[in-house]
């Protein structure tokens, strides 16, 4: 965080000719310091407390702006400051909030100086939410109307990512929801941006970890401008991205392991005896043959884990023309399946 650390004298400059309360460098601490040392903080900037509450799974904390009537600055500032945090388990955000649109744009400026990046252009700040990011931290701008009052809000994270040795589970890359933080975590030689296309007509923007090799991911995202927010996880053979289309390379064995015992390459009686039950696929006469149909009756959950199955020896007439075949059936007629590719979703 070099590059922030390097305009916090310049931010607090400029707050004194412009009325600013916060720096877009205090917002970043803000967001990293733990509840105990917040309140703290905050009084000697001014602010305070006014209530916390729990609504449902999140704590929230309010915090408004005293005015130091002493202070000539203060005197002839007239915009209205808040501060909310919002905790939510082992994560939470700092939302800053102000009337003052001059403040506003000067703080996201100090956000950009700072390396922030913004995908969207500045012409809709005043029309819709943009996101910045920036390593593991983000930056989301809003802007409401309440009780004829306009005001300007901009909500900050910083992202706490578990331990190296603690990432062993396919599960456990679903803490990793944008390419920046993919990126600031497992570096930016091992993140390639590429295209997925499902269909002819079906392609999406997405993000690769650890591209031809045995540990292989494909970040399929909800958010396809900024890269975030993820859809799916890809795991498995012939992913039909864009980089591989005109290539002959052989893609070893991918070995990721899923919490439910699954992975890539395991054989259809492994994956029948890890579901404790029968269940069922498309043939060959389906316009997704070898997929598994969604079901969450047994100890699997495919609608969570969706599972695409190929054929060593299914070349015959009767899987061809069979739109419906079920694992019990299939190992009875000795078919050698296995687990192609999983989509991890997030659901």
């Amino acid at each position: 965080m070099k590059t922030i650390a390097f305009f916090a004298f310049f931010c607090e400059i400029l707050s004194l000719s412009y009325g600013q309360v916060l720096s877009a460098d205090e917002l970043i601490s803000l967001a990293r310091i733990p509840a105990s040392k917040m309140k703290g903080y905050l009084t000697k900037k001014g602010f305070v407390l006014n209530s916390r509450q729990q609504m449902e799974d999140t704590l929230w904390s309010n915090y408004y702006y005293r005015k130091a009537m002493d202070n000539e600055a203060d005197k002839s500032d007239t915009a209205v400051r808040a501060i909310y945090r919002a905790e939510l388990k082992e994560s939470f955000t700092i939302t800053y909030e102000t009337t003052s649109l001059q403040e506003y744009r000067l703080i996201i400026d100090q956000f950009r100086k700072a390396g922030f990046v913004c995908k969207e252009t500045m012409d809709s700040l005043l029309t819709k939410p943009l996101l910045f990011q920036y390593l593991n931290n983000s930056m989301r701008t809003g802007n409401t109307i309440t009780a004829g009052v306009q005001k300007y809000a901009l909500q900050v994270q910083t992202k706490l990512f578990p331990n190296p040795k603690d990432i062993y589970y396919a599960d456990d890359l679903l803490a990793f929801s944008s390419h920046e933080y993919l990126e600031f975590y497992f570096g930016k030689s091992n993140v390639k941006n590429d295209l997925y296309y499902f269909s002819s007509n079906e392609i999406a923007r997405c993000s690769v970890l650890f591209l031809n090799t045995r540990r292989q991911v494909v970040f399929i995202w909800r958010d396809e401008l900024n890269r975030c927010t993820i859809d799916r996880l890809i795991f498995g053979g012939q992913q039909k991205l864009e980089s591989s289309l005109n290539s002959n390379r052989f893609i070893a064995e991918n070995s990721w392991v899923f919490k439910s015992g699954i992975r890539p390459g395991m054989s259809l009686l492994e994956l029948r005896r890890i579901h404790g039950k029968d269940f069922n696929f498309y043939g060959g006469n389906s316009i997704n043959p070898g997929s598994i149909i969604a079901d969450s009756t047994g100890k699997l959950d495919f609608n969570k884990e969706s599972i695409i199955l190929s054929c060593m020896n299914c070349s015959d007439n009767h899987f061809s023309a069979s739109a419906l075949l079920s694992a019990d059936e299939a190992l009875a007629d000795e078919r050698i399946l296995f687990v192609l590719s999983i989509s991890l979703n997030a659901l």
